[in-house]
């Protein structure tokens, strides 16, 4: 399925959840995912300081809900420090977020709500707001910045510096996204905005529920272009 169209979106729609068409916006397209260092030196130490993680420690709110979420978290003047810390990647459940769900020959809403195919529950569809704050390296000044997430489930929207950036799902799928136009000298403020269940989840297991544990992890890091 081809998602090419999506692309030069400045604005979230949370209809998306509800579209299975729709599983990648701003997203850039995949390529090799090769090591890459600055000098040789570098390369023989395997420490690269063209590539900066940002796993470890994020500001953390929890919803049931989409519509239950704290609005406008994503602002740039949106003070998120004073929210709990959560580690990254990891999984809200095991933090005390929601229940851990096991499923087997059922889905997990059966009982409680009705979802039709290509839809996404609502009543029960947990949104995690993340937020992290981080000063780009030296090393990436003068060149092109990409956002690597390596991992997150269902779907997720991402925002710096209050600028809408992208949309995707796919969930153990890498998404890439450019962060260069709204990076700024000094402090920058990257919010993720995710849900735990969307169109695409749904709709990719309607034939057979998979065997799992289903515990929503999520993970990224971000490196500069020439």
């Amino acid at each position: 399925m081809k998602n090419s169209k999506y692309i030069g979106y400045n604005k979230f729609d949370s209809g998306w959840l509800e579209n299975p068409e729709i599983f990648a916006v701003n997203r850039r397209a995949a390529h090799s995912d090769h090591r890459f260092y600055a000098s040789a030196q570098e390369a023989e130490r395997g420490e690269s300081t063209l590539v900066m993680s940002l796993n470890g420690l994020w500001k953390f709110a929890f919803a049931r809900r989409e519509q239950d979420r704290i609005a406008g978290f994503e602002a740039a003047d949106f003070d998120c420090t004073g929210w709990a810390d959560i580690s990254v990647p990891g999984h809200p459940e095991l933090a005390g977020y929601g229940v851990p769900q096991y499923a087997n020959v059922q889905y997990p809403w059966d009982g409680h709500e009705n979802v039709a195919y290509g839809s996404a529950p609502k009543f029960d569809n947990p949104i995690g707001s993340y937020v992290r704050y981080f000063t780009l390296p030296k090393a990436f000044a003068g060149r092109r910045v990409m956002i690597s997430f390596q991992g997150v489930q269902t779907s997720f929207a991402v925002w710096l510096n209050g600028v809408f950036i992208g949309y995707g799902e796919d969930s153990f799928t890498p998404s890439e996204f450019e962060l260069t136009g709204a990076l700024k000298a000094g402090e920058n403020k990257l919010a993720v905005l995710t849900a735990r269940r969307s169109a695409q989840n749904p709709a990719a297991s309607a034939f057979r529920p998979p065997h799992l544990f289903r515990l929503p992890p999520s993970f990224s890091r971000i490196f500069p272009r020439p």
